[in-house]
Order: structure tokens, then sequence, then C-alpha cells
């Protein structure tokens, strides 16, 4: 029946018309052949109408001038982004699992340091300006809850700055295993580096200064590769 021709599935149809290839050609239909049947259908709902065989013309007068290769090409590149998304989506599943076997891989290495990093960015939301300002006295290893206090940050001058950039950031995340073993390694690494921000700090570069965001490129490209060859 014409009444259950709805404007959003005429939309869908005329969508379909600008990316799906036709079996003669193998490509969509070019804008004149769009053009053409546009005006045979709009004829023909618009003689329902006058025919009383629909009381309105689903028509989507928006969509009424036909637009040509330009909108045909951004048709796809959404369907494209969408498909990539989705693709990304897919992969995200896989990123805790990978960091946490490299934080349990790297932990006789001195990558156990960017393991660390990445995982309270990971695991606890941890700002990567909070997390490069975390001192000594901040982490809190003796008693029944080992944790690590996140109350200041490092801006971009290097500077500590004595408060996190929200108050909600103001907190302690706990320390459970291995974690807890991995910031044990840390603090001597720490001890021994001994860059100075207001107190020894936990996360150091290997040239004595603050560790930098950036540093961790190699690491994130190592991350990158084991999800491709685990997602695959």
């Amino acid at each position: 029946p014409l009444d259950l021709l709805t404007t959003e599935k005429i939309a869908e149809f005329r969508k379909l018309l600008t990316i799906e290839p036709t079996p003669k050609t193998g490509k969509p239909l070019g804008a004149t052949r769009r053009k053409g049947i546009d005006t045979r259908l709009k004829s023909a709902l618009d003689f329902a109408v006058d025919t009383k065989r629909l009381t309105t013309n689903p028509f989507p007068k928006q969509l009424g001038k036909v637009k040509g290769r330009a909108y045909a090409k951004q048709v796809a590149k959404d369907d494209l982004a969408t498909i990539e998304a989705k693709e990304i989506a897919r992969r995200l599943k896989y990123y805790p699992q990978i960091i946490y076997r490299h934080l349990l891989v790297d932990a006789n290495t001195p990558n156990h340091q960017t393991a660390l990093y990445l995982f309270l960015l990971s695991f606890y939301g941890v700002r990567p300006a909070e997390a490069r300002a975390i001192t000594l006295d901040c982490v809190h290893l003796s008693g029944s809850s080992p944790r690590i206090e996140i109350k200041q940050q490092l801006n971009r001058d290097r500077k500590l700055v004595p408060a996190t950039k929200t108050e909600a950031g103001q907190r302690e995340v706990p320390l459970y295993k291995p974690l807890k073993q991995v910031v044990e390694k840390q603090i001597e690494l720490a001890k021994q580096m001994n860059v100075r921000l207001g107190g020894k700090v936990l996360l150091a570069s290997l040239n004595h200064q603050p560790v930098r965001q950036q540093d961790h490129s190699a690491f994130w490209r190592r991350v990158l590769n084991d999800v491709e060859s685990v997602a695959e």
C-alpha cells in the first residue's frame, strides 16, 4: 500500500542511489539518472495525491534538488568514517589487556616506568600532567591500603602546580598487585635519578628530567602493534 511509503524510506532510497553500484557499470548512478528517477517518483506520488490514494506526497522536499558527484563523494566519505569508527571501537577492547601485559612483562626492564605511566592514564583516568607530577611523598605503600595520592600537576614549563585541573581530579588511586611491585621498583629508580620538583619525582626520564608525554610514543607504537596482531 502507498500509505507505507514514508519520507524517511524515500530519503534512504535516494541515498542508496548515490553509493550503490549498478550491476551493469559497477558504479553508482550519475546525477542525470538520479534526477530522472526523482522526477518520475515525485510525479507518481503527486498523481496518487490527486486521485485520493494518498493524503500528502511523502517525497522529501528538502531533498528535491539532486546533488552531484560532490554529494556522492561526501556520502561515501561519511560511510567510510562510520566503518572506521566501528573498527576503532572493536580494537579498543584489546587495549587494557595489552597495557596490563606490558606492565607485567616490562616490570624487570627500564620500560616498566612507561607501562606504569600508561597504566595510570588508561585504568585510573589520571591526566598526563597529573601523572608526571607524582612525587614520592604522594606514594603511600605502608598499611593495608597502598595508594597514590593525585594532588598536583606539571604545567608546560615543567613547574609544579599544587592542585589538579579539577576538584574531582584530586583523589587517591589504589595500588594492587602487580602494580604495587612496579611502583616499588620505580621508587628505587626515582631515588637514583633524584629529579626534584618540591620532592623527588616518581616518573623521571633517563636525562634526569621530569618525564615528557612525547617520550612514550615508541611504547605506544608497541602497544598499537600488539593490538593489531591480537585484533586480527
